[in-house]
């Protein structure tokens, strides 16, 4: 009886093997596929980051350097620094990233990373554009107040140049993206109006 026991057993203890080590050589596969597989980040990406010492640095990523062997994720600013997104390295050492802009995601007013003050800026100076741009088509008279062609406050927005949908020069909003939306339709509008005549 002890016999055919050792012969199972011995014939078993292969197959046992095997399964282990086939087993263990998946779950390395599987756990190092995070190291190997798609990054979260791409170049043109928008983000901010924590430092170690309790700094903060942000940029646009340039470059993304991956090192599979070393477990080690290294993003490259446009600024110079460099920025190791913690979840992505294999020690647990590295940045804390808190602000993120995939590069497709800028689309609107909302999606920059500005603060307000930055954000109204921008919206003014799309605003000087557009007027330039009516000029040059000889659809804008080139007359205009003191305030235009946009001038941003807290609670309204004022234009001679733009109606804003609303026809006046003093132009409440709710938020910034209502203004980028109203500005950008109204040029439209007066291009195509204008191509018609």
């Amino acid at each position: 009886m002890r016999a055919s026991y050792n012969a199972i057993i011995k014939m078993f203890l292969p197959w046992v093997y095997k399964t282990i080590t086939l087993l263990f050589l998946l779950h390395l596969l599987v756990n190092m596929s995070e190291w190997w597989g798609e990054w979260e980040y791409k170049a043109g990406d928008y983000i901010g980051a924590e430092l170690p010492g309790g700094g903060y640095i942000e940029g646009e990523i340039k470059e993304v350097i991956n090192d599979p062997q070393k477990g080690i994720l290294t993003l490259v600013l446009d600024n110079g620094w460099r920025v190791y997104p913690i979840e992505y390295q294999r020690s647990g050492v590295g940045n804390k990233v808190v602000k993120y802009f995939p590069k497709n995601d800028k689309k609107t007013i909302d999606d920059l990373p500005l603060n307000e003050t930055q954000k109204r800026y921008v919206l003014e100076w799309l605003a000087w554009k557009f007027y330039d741009l009516l000029l040059k088509l000889g659809t804008e008279d080139g007359y205009c107040k003191s305030y235009d062609p946009l001038l941003i406050e807290d609670d309204k927005c004022h234009s001679y140049v733009f109606d804003l949908d609303d026809g006046g020069r003093h132009h409440p909003y709710k938020n910034l993206r209502e203004i980028e939306d109203r500005l950008f339709n109204e040029v439209v509008k007066r291009i195509k109006e204008e191509s018609v005549h």
